[in-house]
Formats: structure tokens, C-alpha cells, sequence
């Protein structure tokens, strides 16, 4: 009788593993169907050119990133709820946790990532801040738009390929 109620503990153990693994992978995958359908949802079209108004263009991000150090391996901060970027004619504002402004010479450079897997990105490198930017776009459009708008404002473009 002892070894049939080891079996059944054992039994109910490995259920309750399997019922907790799906019900998280349920859930991690409705999460990312999610995030996917609003950033390929999204109306709002990016029109840039030469000259920006005062108040500025927002850019539409699916996230933001900030990494610990060059290496976008160690992240330090992601925003997916309301992430931010947006572009003035004298500088840019960001937000991954807090919202900061820097103007266009104190960006070192800016790192091209084309659409990978789902998503463009935009790396920026700052002179005075040692953890870079990342900026998840959902459109390659967007993408070349304002890697254009930042050459135009002097700041290095470098093309990333994987």
C-alpha cells in the first residue's frame, strides 16, 4: 500500500509540473502574440524630413532598451509598456524607466540593426553616458527614415548586420 501511495504523490508532482510549464507557456505565448499584433497594429505613420516642428515627432517604439556597457548582451532596463523616442530639431528625447533629453552632438553614434526577426533597431552610443539606448522599431520604413534625419544632423549612422 506504501509503494501505490508513492506512486500517486510521484504521479500528482509531475502533473502539477506539466499543468504550471503549460499554463506559462500559454501565457509567455499570448504575451508575444500580443506585443506583436500592437506593434504591427499601430496607425501611426512616421513622416520625417529636414525640418521638425518645435514640439517634435514621436516615434513609434515597440521597446526600449538600455544596456550596462557596449555590449547589448547585459541589459540593464526595458520599457515595452510606454516606451519613448522622440526627435526635436536640436535634440532627442528617450525614455526607457525615466525620460531624458540629449541633444544631437552628444551622441556618439547611432547603430543600424535592420529587421532581424520581427523588430528594426536603433542602438545609440552617448559621449557623456556610458549605457547605450536601444530603440525597437516595427517598421524598416521608420527605420531608414530617422537613420536618414540623423546623418542629416551630423551624428554617425554605422549599418549593423548580423
Amino acid at each position: 500500500m506504501a509503494e501505490l501511495l508513492g506512486f500517486f504523490s510521484f504521479f500528482y508532482i509531475i502533473a502539477g509540473i506539466a499543468c504550471l510549464g503549460t499554463i506559462f507557456g500559454a501565457v509567455t505565448i499570448g504575451l508575444y502574440v500580443l506585443r506583436m499584433v500592437r506593434s504591427h497594429s499601430s496607425n501611426h505613420t512616421l513622416s520625417l524630413s529636414t525640418e521638425i516642428p518645435a514640439e517634435g515627432v514621436t516615434v513609434p517604439l515597440v521597446a526600449a532598451t538600455v544596456t550596462i556597457s557596449q555590449t547589448s548582451s547585459v541589459m540593464f532596463g526595458q520599457n515595452n509598456i510606454n516606451p519613448l523616442l522622440i526627435l526635436y530639431p536640436d535634440r532627442i528625447a528617450y525614455r526607457y524607466l525615466v525620460k531624458k533629453e540629449m541633444p544631437y552632438s552628444q551622441i556618439d553614434s547611432v547603430a543600424v540593426y535592420p529587421n532581424l526577426r520581427l523588430w528594426a533597431r536603433l542602438r545609440f552610443t552617448f559621449n557623456d553616458d556610458s549605457r547605450p539606448f536601444i530603440a525597437w522599431l516595427a517598421s524598416q520604413r521608420d527605420l531608414d527614415q530617422i537613420s536618414a534625419f540623423l546623418e542629416s544632423k551630423g551624428v554617425r549612422v554605422d549599418a549593423n548586420t548580423w
